[in-house]
């Protein structure tokens, strides 16, 4: 009973330390440095330290300098209790990063910053960092320009840091602008403070753009059409151009006063890009696009927001936040009346450019059509419009010498060597190989190894050396395999190789889900695995585990393996891959062999085994729980997959479920050939077809196509179809199944947004959800009883609607949306059913 008691204290000790890995390795969001409005987004974190820190700036002159004209700018970070940073060492990641970004009337004496004290050293994660406690002070010279005076002096800097305690990391993306007569000191980390700071040295705002010298614009761009009312512009990044053309327009051109004209913004991106929508969320990772106009003459805007022409798309990361997005291209309007003869206006754009697994750093664009008072300025009373502050701005980039802000085009980065020795790093491998059995990733694994250990007791000696030898070969070899993909990726065979990345891949990650979830069925006694010798055979059937089953648990666990890095480890797969292939070969088999020991040992002592339980009824107990970890294990892997995928995913191992459920209780080894293969063809049919319907719904992303659904009123159906635009009315409730199948189905699909879009209709809601008497209303007119029911009012022919009950399919809707958008007027009215 003792052992009993032992054995599962142990099983509990490892789900701790999973569940406890698990939580304090779980990715957060990173903070996103807002350009327009200075705000910084800060990635959310548990155990933080006691208070933020506090970054202070000064720029002042150093009197003690005998050159003459030399000013100081010293960056100051206060460190809360019980946290820690990092010092600007480039050779270890984390490193504090301080860039000059600009610099007006000065030069840099020094070629980069130099801390006020030196730093604490410690040994981490097997690398030697350098770390600063309760605060440090930056430090750099720079030199007045002969032709320059004091009040010249300008300086935009930018430093990017974290604040870490013993768990966690927080990260911090800074940017301040110092200038000679600025404050002693001034806090960064105060918004308020910085903002009042920042706008008593903000230059005039731009005037007559197209001429104008590159001050105007934040960023470069090409000229490719300028007229007086259009302006037609490519940003350029670097020495390339950014995968979008800008056009800006406002039109009529010959407007009198008291007339509307219109002002659109046009963006065409490039295939694979996207921008996001002007009301998307800032703090779900994507930057909105903000629309600002700063002068305007001789016009009145009419409405307070920019329009887009089109709604935005919806997609959500991995993490389940939602982005508003746009492809392809977008137009957004703002509709104005004319006041005068001359009319014109000035303003900017800011947006940021992604794709699927990159985002550009965001920009800012100014423009300007028509004609503008040359002495207009940014009216200080006036409200912006889809924007906040614009940052002051400043000359061209002039060259510092700064190390911490090298130029990078066409430049390729040279890693620092480490240092050591093959035997050092020989040694790494082995210890980093062997605390790989007590991480969390592969601790569900290791526990079925503590079964077959028990399996093992009373066996013979030569046996029991065979089967751990086998499972030792089996971890090896994905070693090998590994080694293999690294090699391959240091010549160009393969793109791209790290230690994990096949858990980069949503394909992997589902087929190991899908492991996952049959062995643990297996252990939960749904079925037996169909493989000689395999540890988790179905109560009632205890088969001993073969050497082909300990092989194939080897290499389950090191696959399981992959996600977890603990020490030694990431300091020697990164030596080991700017070494020789052969040194990349057997630092990697000593890795493995690192993994393996502890079972090596086990087959050359098998006395030890004996001090194990011995077997009996106890091991139907643990293995059952064994099962419920590795279910565990699934919602780890879910945990990282991208989210349109996690619910496809449960449909396919629901489908799994079902067919191992079959195979495990509808046949038996005596049941007739013919009833076994019946058995399991249904069973592959149901599995297939999980695994086509996961793969439809994964690839269509429903969330990203869905409707621009508006809330349901009697007032706003009526007052739409008085302006003879065609209506789509879905009645609809959480509790329906019904309801959300044809949302899933029909409503929110590609197609039918493409087809709503396209001839301007109008989707409307009516969330049933809790009682509504107006929705009853309307259910009672239309004599329905229940839900799901939809209908299409024609903008020709409204007195008409097209009744749609029950289960729709997405063919149906688009043809009764088709026809509603042709419906002609008629004079008698009636209800088409379906």
């Amino acid at each position: 009973m003792l052992k009993l008691r032992l054995s599962l204290a142990f099983l509990a000790t490892s789900v701790a330390m999973l569940l406890a890995t698990w939580c304090s390795c779980s990715g957060e969001d990173q903070p996103f440095k807002d350009p327009l409005t200075g705000k910084t987004a800060s990635a959310k974190r548990s155990n933080r330290p006691s208070r933020p820190a506090l970054l202070k700036v000064s720029l002042t002159e150093d009197k003690d300098s005998s050159a003459g004209n030399i000013f100081l700018l010293s960056i100051n970070l206060d460190i809360p209790l019980g946290g820690h940073t990092y010092s600007t060492e480039p050779g270890f990641s984390g490193a504090t990063r301080i860039k000059v970004i600009q610099t007006e009337g000065v030069e840099p004496v020094e070629q980069k910053f130099a801390a006020d004290h030196e730093p604490h050293l410690e040994f981490q994660d097997g690398e030697m960092v350098e770390k600063f406690k309760d605060s440090v002070t930056w430090l750099r010279r720079f030199r007045m320009k002969p032709d320059a005076k004091r009040s010249d002096v300008r300086i935009l800097c930018q430093v990017r840091y974290q604040i870490c305690d013993a768990f966690n990391c927080t990260p911090y993306d800074e940017t301040f602008f110092a200038t000679a007569e600025s404050p002693a000191e001034v806090i960064v980390s105060d918004r308020a403070k910085l903002a009042e700071f920042q706008s008593r040295f903000a230059p005039p705002a731009p005037t007559a753009l197209p001429n104008a010298s590159p001050k105007a614009e934040t960023v470069a761009a090409e000229m490719v059409e300028t007229k007086p009312f259009e302006l037609v512009l490519v940003p350029q990044a670097g020495k390339s151009s950014d995968p979008i053309k800008l056009r800006f327009r406002l039109s009529p051109e010959t407007a009198q006063p008291g007339e509307s004209v219109l002002l659109s913004v046009t963006m065409e991106l490039e295939s694979e890009w996207h921008t996001f929508a002007l009301d998307q969320n800032p703090d779900n990772v994507g930057l909105p696009t903000a629309i600002q106009i700063k002068t305007s003459n001789g016009l009145k805007s009419t409405e307070e927001k920019f329009s887009p022409s089109l709604v935005p798309e919806i997609t959500r990361t991995s993490d389940g936040k939602e982005q508003r997005v746009h492809h392809k291209q977008i137009t957004w309007t703002m509709p104005f009346i004319v006041e005068q003869a001359e009319y014109g206006l000035a303003g900017m754009i800011r947006y940021q450019l992604c794709r699927e697994k990159t985002c550009r750093v965001p920009k800012t664009i100014a423009f300007e059509l028509g004609h503008v008072a040359k002495a207009a300025t940014p009216d200080p009373t006036r409200t912006p419009v889809n924007a906040s502050v614009e940052p002051p701005t400043l000359d061209p980039p002039t060259s510092t010498g700064d190390d911490n802000s090298p130029n990078l085009d066409g430049q390729s980065f040279q890693p620092r060597k480490q240092e050591g020795s093959l035997s050092l790093y020989l040694v790494y491998a082995f210890l980093g190989g062997l605390i790989l059995n007590v991480m969390p990733c592969v601790l569900p694994v290791i526990a079925i190894k503590v079964l077959s250990f028990v399996q093992q007791a009373g066996q013979s000696r030569g046996r029991i050396l065979l089967l751990n030898l086998t499972y030792s070969l089996g971890v090896i070899f994905v070693f090998l395999v590994l080694a293999s993909c690294a090699v391959a990726a240091k010549f160009g065979a393969i793109k791209q190789f790290g230690w994990g990345s096949f858990f980069q891949e949503t394909e992997f990650q589902v087929i190991m889900s899908c492991l996952v979830f049959a062995m643990g069925m297996s252990l939960l006694g749904v079925f037996e695995i169909p493989i000689p010798g395999m540890v988790g055979s179905a109560a009632g059937h205890q088969h001993q585990e073969g050497p082909l089953g300990a092989f194939l648990t080897g290499i389950f666990a090191t696959l399981l393996a992959t996600p977890c890095s603990g020490p030694f480890l990431g300091v020697t797969l990164g030596w080991s891959v700017q070494q020789e292939a052969h040194i990349v070969f057997l630092v990697w088999s000593v890795m493995g062999l690192g993994m393996a020991s502890p079972y090596i040992l086990l087959g050359f002592f098998p006395a030890w085994v004996k001090y194990l339980p011995k077997p009996g009824n106890w091991m139907v107990t643990f293995k059952e729980i064994c099962g419920f970890v590795l279910m565990g294990t699934i919602i780890f892997l879910m945990s990282s997959m991208k989210g349109h995928w996690q619910l496809p995913l449960l449909i396919l191992l629901l489908s799994i479920g079902f067919s191992l459920w079959m195979i495990g209780k509808l046949y038996t080894i005596n049941s007739p050939a013919r009833r076994r293969w019946t058995v399991r063809g249904f069973a592959a049919s149901v599995s297939a077809f999980g695994l086509w319907l996961a793969v439809g719904l994964a690839d269509d992303k429903p969330g990203a196509y869905e409707l621009p659904w508006k809330p349901f009123s009697g007032k706003l159906v009526k007052d739409e179809l008085r302006q003879r635009r065609t209506v789509l009315l879905d009645f609809t409730a959480n509790w329906c199944a019904a309801c959300k199948v044809n949302e899933l189905i029909a409503f929110n699909r590609k197609e039918t947004l493409e087809r709503v879009t396209q001839h301007n209709i109008v989707a409307v809601k009516a969330d049933y959800t809790s009682f509504s008497p107006d929705i009853k209303e309307w259910l009672d007119e239309f004599e329905s009883q229940s839900i799901p029911l939809a209908i299409i009012f024609p903008g020709n022919d409204p007195l008409h609607p097209i009744v749609l009950r029950d289960s729709i399919t997405k063919g149906q809707l688009l043809e009764k949306l088709e026809e509603a958008v042709q419906a002609k007027d008629q004079t008698t009215p009636k209800l088409t059913q379906r």
